[in-house]
Protein backbone atom coordinates (compact mmCIF):
# COMPACT_ATOMS: atom_id res chain seq x y z
CA UNK A 1 0.00 0.00 0.00
CA UNK A 2 1.75 3.39 -1.01
CA UNK A 3 1.98 6.53 0.72
CA UNK A 4 -0.62 8.84 -0.17
CA UNK A 5 1.05 12.61 -1.88
CA UNK A 6 0.70 15.94 0.48
CA UNK A 7 -1.51 18.12 -1.04
CA UNK A 8 0.94 20.34 -3.10
CA UNK A 9 1.70 23.74 -0.83
CA UNK A 10 -0.34 26.84 -2.31
CA UNK A 11 1.50 29.71 -4.25
CA UNK A 12 2.83 32.48 -1.96
CA UNK A 13 0.14 35.62 -2.27
CA UNK A 14 -2.95 33.72 -3.50
CA UNK A 15 -4.95 31.41 -1.16
CA UNK A 16 -5.82 28.15 -1.53
CA UNK A 17 -9.18 28.38 -0.76
CA UNK A 18 -10.16 31.02 -3.63
CA UNK A 19 -12.63 29.67 -5.98
CA UNK A 20 -16.23 28.69 -4.82
CA UNK A 21 -16.82 25.58 -2.49
CA UNK A 22 -19.15 23.08 -4.01
CA UNK A 23 -22.91 23.69 -2.59
CA UNK A 24 -24.74 21.14 -1.44
CA UNK A 25 -25.35 18.01 -3.20
CA UNK A 26 -21.85 18.40 -5.20
CA UNK A 27 -18.49 16.86 -5.56
CA UNK A 28 -15.93 19.53 -3.98
CA UNK A 29 -13.54 20.79 -6.36
CA UNK A 30 -10.27 19.38 -4.20
CA UNK A 31 -9.91 17.92 -0.92
CA UNK A 32 -9.62 20.92 1.16
CA UNK A 33 -13.20 22.45 -0.19
CA UNK A 34 -14.09 19.04 0.69
CA UNK A 35 -12.48 19.24 4.55
CA UNK A 36 -14.27 22.79 5.14
CA UNK A 37 -17.51 20.76 3.60
CA UNK A 38 -17.57 18.35 5.66
CA UNK A 39 -17.16 20.38 9.08
CA UNK A 40 -18.60 24.58 9.20
CA UNK A 41 -17.58 24.06 12.79
CA UNK A 42 -16.44 28.27 11.85
CA UNK A 43 -19.60 28.74 10.26
CA UNK A 44 -22.47 27.24 13.11
CA UNK A 45 -21.27 28.77 16.04
CA UNK A 46 -18.93 25.57 17.19
CA UNK A 47 -15.85 27.91 17.12
CA UNK A 48 -17.30 31.36 17.54
CA UNK A 49 -20.24 33.56 18.34
CA UNK A 50 -19.97 35.84 15.08
CA UNK A 51 -17.96 37.70 12.43
CA UNK A 52 -16.88 41.52 12.10
CA UNK A 53 -18.06 43.21 9.13
CA UNK A 54 -15.70 45.56 7.65
CA UNK A 55 -17.52 49.09 5.75
CA UNK A 56 -16.50 46.76 2.55
CA UNK A 57 -18.07 43.77 3.61
CA UNK A 58 -21.23 45.73 4.17
CA UNK A 59 -21.56 47.82 0.86
CA UNK A 60 -20.66 44.06 -0.72
CA UNK A 61 -23.38 42.83 1.15
CA UNK A 62 -25.62 45.58 0.45
CA UNK A 63 -24.59 45.68 -3.23
CA UNK A 64 -26.06 41.78 -3.50
CA UNK A 65 -29.13 42.42 -1.65
CA UNK A 66 -28.32 41.54 2.14
CA UNK A 67 -28.41 44.13 4.40
CA UNK A 68 -27.23 43.85 8.21
CA UNK A 69 -25.60 44.77 11.44
CA UNK A 70 -21.40 45.48 11.94
CA UNK A 71 -21.40 41.53 12.76
CA UNK A 72 -23.42 38.29 11.64
CA UNK A 73 -23.70 36.55 14.37
CA UNK A 74 -23.36 32.31 14.83
CA UNK A 75 -24.54 30.28 13.85
CA UNK A 76 -24.43 32.36 10.14
CA UNK A 77 -27.92 32.51 9.17
CA UNK A 78 -26.21 32.13 5.68
CA UNK A 79 -24.65 28.53 6.85
CA UNK A 80 -26.59 26.05 5.25
CA UNK A 81 -25.18 22.91 6.06
CA UNK A 82 -22.83 21.79 4.41
CA UNK A 83 -22.12 25.69 2.54
CA UNK A 84 -22.43 29.08 2.63
CA UNK A 85 -25.42 30.91 0.49
CA UNK A 86 -23.47 34.15 0.05
CA UNK A 87 -19.56 32.34 -0.34
CA UNK A 88 -19.00 34.60 -3.60
CA UNK A 89 -19.62 37.59 -1.30
CA UNK A 90 -18.75 36.33 2.05
CA UNK A 91 -17.13 38.38 4.35
CA UNK A 92 -13.14 39.32 4.22
CA UNK A 93 -12.69 37.76 7.92
CA UNK A 94 -14.40 34.81 6.55
CA UNK A 95 -12.42 34.30 3.48
CA UNK A 96 -9.34 34.85 5.22
CA UNK A 97 -10.12 32.20 8.77
CA UNK A 98 -8.37 28.88 8.04
CA UNK A 99 -8.69 26.83 11.37
CA UNK A 100 -5.43 24.80 11.98
CA UNK A 101 -6.43 21.28 10.58
CA UNK A 102 -6.73 22.96 7.41
CA UNK A 103 -3.51 24.80 7.63
CA UNK A 104 -1.52 21.43 8.44
CA UNK A 105 -3.26 19.77 5.53
CA UNK A 106 -2.58 22.24 3.18
CA UNK A 107 0.90 22.60 4.36
CA UNK A 108 0.95 18.72 4.12
CA UNK A 109 2.09 18.11 7.76
CA UNK A 110 -1.78 16.34 7.86
CA UNK A 111 -3.03 13.33 5.79
CA UNK A 112 -6.81 14.40 4.37
CA UNK A 113 -8.12 11.00 6.61
CA UNK A 114 -6.31 12.02 9.64
CA UNK A 115 -8.39 15.72 9.17
CA UNK A 116 -11.29 13.92 8.64
CA UNK A 117 -11.01 12.26 11.45
CA UNK A 118 -10.14 15.21 13.89
CA UNK A 119 -13.53 16.48 12.39
CA UNK A 120 -15.81 13.90 12.98
CA UNK A 121 -14.75 13.89 16.64
CA UNK A 122 -15.15 17.77 16.65
CA UNK A 123 -18.80 17.23 15.55
CA UNK A 124 -19.74 13.65 17.43
CA UNK A 125 -18.23 15.62 20.85
CA UNK A 126 -20.57 18.87 20.40
CA UNK A 127 -23.18 16.83 19.28
CA UNK A 128 -22.67 14.94 22.64
CA UNK A 129 -23.21 18.50 24.17
CA UNK A 130 -26.01 19.66 22.57
CA UNK A 131 -27.56 16.13 23.59
CA UNK A 132 -27.67 16.91 27.10
CA UNK A 133 -29.13 20.37 26.70
CA UNK A 134 -32.36 21.82 27.86
CA UNK A 135 -35.21 22.31 25.25
CA UNK A 136 -34.92 25.57 23.49
CA UNK A 137 -31.40 26.00 24.17
CA UNK A 138 -28.48 26.25 21.75
CA UNK A 139 -25.24 25.08 21.96
CA UNK A 140 -23.64 28.83 21.42
CA UNK A 141 -26.26 30.07 23.91
CA UNK A 142 -24.73 27.70 26.31
CA UNK A 143 -21.13 27.96 25.51
CA UNK A 144 -22.13 31.61 26.19
CA UNK A 145 -23.36 31.27 29.52
CA UNK A 146 -20.22 29.39 30.44
CA UNK A 147 -18.28 32.15 29.47
CA UNK A 148 -19.79 34.75 31.36
CA UNK A 149 -21.33 32.66 34.52
CA UNK A 150 -24.76 33.11 34.05
CA UNK A 151 -26.87 31.81 36.94
CA UNK A 152 -28.59 28.72 34.82
CA UNK A 153 -24.95 27.73 33.50
CA UNK A 154 -24.31 26.18 37.10
CA UNK A 155 -27.47 24.60 37.96
CA UNK A 156 -26.56 20.86 38.89
CA UNK A 157 -28.78 19.54 35.59
CA UNK A 158 -26.43 20.82 33.51
CA UNK A 159 -22.90 19.44 34.56
CA UNK A 160 -23.07 16.77 32.51
CA UNK A 161 -23.66 18.79 29.58
CA UNK A 162 -20.13 21.50 31.30
CA UNK A 163 -18.32 18.02 31.45
CA UNK A 164 -18.59 17.00 27.93
CA UNK A 165 -18.76 21.19 27.25
CA UNK A 166 -15.45 21.63 28.57
CA UNK A 167 -13.86 17.81 26.80
CA UNK A 168 -15.28 19.55 23.20
CA UNK A 169 -13.46 23.24 24.05
CA UNK A 170 -10.19 21.82 24.73
CA UNK A 171 -10.29 19.39 21.87
CA UNK A 172 -11.29 22.19 19.18
CA UNK A 173 -8.60 24.70 21.24
CA UNK A 174 -6.28 21.74 20.51
CA UNK A 175 -6.67 21.17 17.34
CA UNK A 176 -8.67 24.08 15.72
CA UNK A 177 -8.17 27.06 17.09
CA UNK A 178 -4.76 28.69 16.61
CA UNK A 179 -2.91 30.27 20.24
CA UNK A 180 -4.51 33.73 18.65
CA UNK A 181 -7.93 32.59 18.22
CA UNK A 182 -10.81 33.80 20.65
CA UNK A 183 -13.13 31.64 21.98
CA UNK A 184 -17.11 31.82 22.58
CA UNK A 185 -18.41 34.57 22.38
CA UNK A 186 -15.35 36.16 19.97
CA UNK A 187 -14.10 39.48 20.84
CA UNK A 188 -12.74 41.72 18.35
CA UNK A 189 -11.22 40.15 15.84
Amino acid sequence: MGRRPSPPRPSPGRPRLSGPIASAGEVPADPASALCLSCGLCCDGGLFSWVSLTEEDRDRLRANGLDGPDRLPHPCRHYSTPACTIYAVRPAQCCAYRCEVLKAFLDGDMQEHAAHALIDRALSMRAGVSQLLPEGTTFTGFAEDMKTGAPASRSSARLPALARFLAYRLFVERHFLSPDSHWLPREEA
